[in-house]
């Protein structure tokens, strides 16, 4: 019977340890999100200046494009996902 205890504090353990993990994680997604919307808005309005200074100008609006999507994040953000 003794085992049987042991085995049942080391399965309470396990899952306390988990679920802890899980919270953790949950909390860095959630901070996560804030930058990658900060990063995001600083982008919209580098743009629209970079826009505004171009006038129509084709060549400049590639420009402007380009450095739009080198300032966003090029692969998806696991927070955008949740």
């Amino acid at each position: 019977m003794a085992i049987l205890g042991r085995e049942v504090s080391d399965l309470k353990m396990v899952i306390a340890l988990l679920a802890l993990a899980l919270t953790l994680t949950l909390l860095e997604l959630g901070a996560g999100t804030g930058q990658a919307q900060a990063a995001q808005n600083f982008c919209k309005q580098r743009y629209n200046a970079c826009l505004a200074r171009c006038q129509g100008r084709p060549r400049c609006v590639k420009r402007c494009r380009e450095q739009y999507r080198s300032c966003t994040y090029r692969w998806p953000y696991l927070g955008d996902l949740i």
